[in-house]
């Protein structure tokens, strides 16, 4: 395995010189400094990039400003980090995020069946109708409450009531969402079965959503690529399950009857919506708590509006309805839990907003630089460094719960989360939804206690560009359930 390993990259390094020869050096040809530090044959950037991209790209702003272009591989990337440069990016035709690469490395989707526009077209519509509309999105979101609700009854019998239990933020925070998400999502399913093949995948999720060669996973991500396998095989073998909610209904149903399917194209597909639904809101439910949690004004504010606007459920009676009033509308009442969350996602989201060139365009930037970008060169966009920058955000280091209230994160100029333009998150309202319904059950329901007072934790730093990354460390706590 070594030895092919290294006649692999004999034979790669000695066709990247023949492409440098014949092309010409990347790097002198854009208006725009390169990032020498750190560039090394055949990958050039890669290994700082993937070890600590948030380091390496505050670095490379320190030393060649907000514009800067790096290689990995043979492709160039071009860093555009102040707001005003970004909306030619976000506007122009050329440029659109890698939908077909992602699916097709990150969940094993055939090209073949991703080059299908009308079905794409159909599929992207199911997302705005049942995860937009304010009907669809209420029912969701109900059904999220009631299951947790049910995780939480279940877990309420496991270790009894008033019985200090042993546990970990992240872990918590994983239990009341796993779970919830799946079964709201998918209908009457086990998500527990697919928790062992999910973690080991999620783990290292980031580097097949690289968009590595795929000699690379082969050779070094073969648990990861079966685990996602074992969930491809399982969304196979259940195409419908009873209470699945028309968003997967209906994207089953169209991809089965879609000619250009192949045989794990259905599984695939749902493995993606499944990793989609908590992959994210999981590690931003633990940030959410872990700042709210330890502020006392922010609970106080927090918890009074949350016993004005959301009835607290029954663990006893299995007939009550209050879960039915946990709308997004009176979600959206609770100003300072959405004021809370909106700074956790500014301190702790770190998407990279990319888009592939596939065909060659320009991009005229705020003060009148045109940057000509060819095709296959990537352009992307770091909202974290602005979400640090004291001049957008005062006191960027400090957590202030209530920073937005009274404001419309769309209009926040240099606040991007959930990407931008067409390929914006299509579930972000959802997403935010269940992390707010979790956050306000687990503050409702359940006493804590930190068990360390060193608080000194931060994000994993490899998993940094694609949405909110876990923590590098779980927080030991404990907890009872109320009365």
């Amino acid at each position: 395995m070594l030895l092919t390993l290294i006649f692999v990259l004999l034979l790669i390094f000695f066709l990247y010189t023949l492409v440098r020869q014949f092309k010409g050096a990347s790097n002198t040809s854009l208006p725009i400094p390169f990032v020498k530090n750190g560039c090394l044959p055949i990958i050039g950037h890669l290994i700082p990039f993937l070890k600590d991209k948030s380091k390496f790209i505050f670095e490379c702003q320190r030393s060649y400003g907000s514009r800067f272009f790096i290689e990995l591989f043979s492709q160039r990337m071009i860093f555009l980090l102040d707001p005003n440069d970004w909306s030619p990016v976000i506007r122009n035709p050329n440029l659109s995020l890698p939908v077909k690469d992602f699916g097709t490395k990150t969940f094993g989707i055939s090209r073949g069946f991703l080059d299908d526009e009308p079905i794409m077209n159909e599929i992207h519509r199911y997302f705005k109708l049942y995860l937009q509309s304010t009907e669809s999105l209420d029912f969701l979101t109900a059904r999220f409450s009631k299951c947790v609700r049910d995780v939480m009854i279940q877990d309420r019998a496991r270790i009894g009531c008033h019985v200090w239990h042993p546990y970990s933020l992240l872990e918590l925070s994983h239990r009341m969402i796993f779970e919830a998400s799946g079964r709201t999502l998918f209908g009457d399913i086990n998500p527990l079965l697919l928790e062992k093949e999910f973690l080991l995948f999620d783990k290292k999720f980031h580097y097949f959503a690289s968009l590595l060669p795929d000699f690379i996973y082969s050779l070094f991500l073969r648990r990861e690529m079966d685990a996602r396998s074992n969930m491809t095989a399982y969304f196979n073998a259940h195409p419908h399950s009873d209470n699945e909610s028309e968003l997967v209904y209906h994207r089953a149903k169209r991809i089965l009857e879609a000619e250009s399917r192949q045989p794990n194209d259905l599984g695939a597909s749902q493995t993606s919506i499944f990793w989609a639904s908590v992959g994210n809101t999981i590690p931003a439910t633990f940030w959410s708590l872990f700042y709210i949690l330890r502020d006392p004004h922010a609970l106080q504010k927090i918890n009074e509006e949350i016993c004005t606007h959301l009835p607290p459920f029954s663990f006893s009676d299995p007939n009550d309805k209050s879960f039915e009033f946990w709308t997004s509308g009176n979600i959206a009442k609770c100003v300072y839990l959405e004021s809370a969350i909106n700074e956790v996602l500014r301190i702790k989201g770190t998407p990279m907003v990319s888009r592939k060139c596939y065909q060659d365009t320009q991009i005229s930037l705020a003060d009148g630089t045109m940057i000509p970008v060819r095709e296959n060169d990537m352009v992307s966009l770091f909202p974290e460094v602005m979400h640090s920058d004291p001049n957008y955000f005062p006191e960027p280091e400090i957590y202030k719960f209530d920073r937005f209230l009274g404001k419309t994160t769309d209009t926040i100029k240099g606040f991007l989360t959930f990407g931008s333009g067409k390929t914006i998150c299509p579930g972000r309202h959802f997403a935010k939804n269940e992390i707010k319904i979790c956050t306000a059950l687990i503050l409702q329901n359940i006493d804590y206690e930190f068990l360390e007072t060193n608080m000194n934790i931060s994000c994993v730093k490899n998993r940094v560009g694609f949405g909110i990354a876990p923590p590098d460390c779980d927080i030991p706590i404990r907890y009872r359930y109320k009365e």
